[in-house]
């Protein structure tokens, strides 16, 4: 199962909110895959968003808010806006989501270069790595 057929709607809404929607009757099996993905950091952060559904805001100060609540870190880069996922705020690699266009982020305190990969292309490398880990075992 992909995270593309769980997920209906993944999007940056008109007034500055973040809106994820299942697919109808999805949410469980979306919960369940991002788990069994064996990424800790991100499937547990992800986790904690109980209101997974549907969240919107309708300014950016609320949508910062919530972030800071539920995934306890927020950063800014020009126009882009980050959840922390990973790191720190001081010269260590960071892991963020990138909200605005649903990629994984990762910034090196020593390279200027950002490097990112979406969601999905990195849970499908993971379920590829995890297939040649059982046949190789």
């Amino acid at each position: 199962m992909k995270i593309k057929n769980i997920s209906k709607e993944i999007s940056w809404s008109k007034y500055n909110g973040l809106v994820f929607i299942a697919s109808k009757g999805k949410l469980n099996y979306l919960n369940e895959y991002l788990s069994n993905q064996k990424i800790d950091n991100i499937d547990y952060e992800i986790g904690r968003l109980k209101s997974f559904e549907c969240i919107m805001a309708k300014s950016l100060p609320e949508i910062e808010s919530y972030i800071i609540k539920k995934l306890g870190g927020f950063n800014s880069y020009g126009d882009k806006f980050y959840a922390h996922i990973a790191g720190a705020h001081d010269m260590t690699v960071s892991v963020l989501y990138n909200i605005k266009n649903n990629t994984i982020f990762l910034k090196h305190p020593y390279f200027e270069d950002e490097f990112n990969i979406k969601i999905e292309i990195l849970l499908s490398l993971l379920e590829e790595t995890k297939q040649l880990l059982l046949i190789l075992n």
